[in-house]
């Protein structure tokens, strides 16, 4: 049993330092505003459930789609965050110059999501 603790321990550790490295290396990306999609709940756990925001951006004419999932919240924060989402039209998207289609959002950029966006499901 101690092994299996052990071994989710280092799983989580190393999910989150890929999580912080992608979210350092999107930061050096180019910068555009975006449109937010659609916005859903998915893999609802027990009394937890993961934010899914899909969006649009466009560069060069050419329309371009991506999506951040978030850290898990609570159920009762569901409706709360759904309504904040909803009246956040717009989002500040990174993409990589190399990779047009290869985009993330950053908290840092866009407050006005409210939830920790997961880097380490992309």
């Amino acid at each position: 049993m101690g092994g299996f603790f052990l071994d989710s321990i280092f799983r989580l550790i190393a999910k989150s330092a890929k999580s912080e490295h992608r979210a350092n290396d999107a930061a050096t990306w180019l910068r555009v505003d975006g449109k937010t999609s659609r916005f859903t709940f998915v893999n609802e756990v027990g009394n937890r459930a993961r934010p899914l925001l899909v969006y649009s951006y466009e560069i060069g004419g050419e329309t371009f789609y991506g999506s951040a999932t978030g850290s898990p919240i609570g159920l009762e924060q569901v409706n709360q965050v759904a309504q904040t989402v909803d009246g956040v039209g717009i989002v500040h998207v990174r993409y990589d110059p190399s990779d047009l289609g290869s985009s993330r959002l950053l908290n840092q950029d866009n407050p006005n999501i409210p939830f920790e966006i997961d880097h380490a499901a992309y």
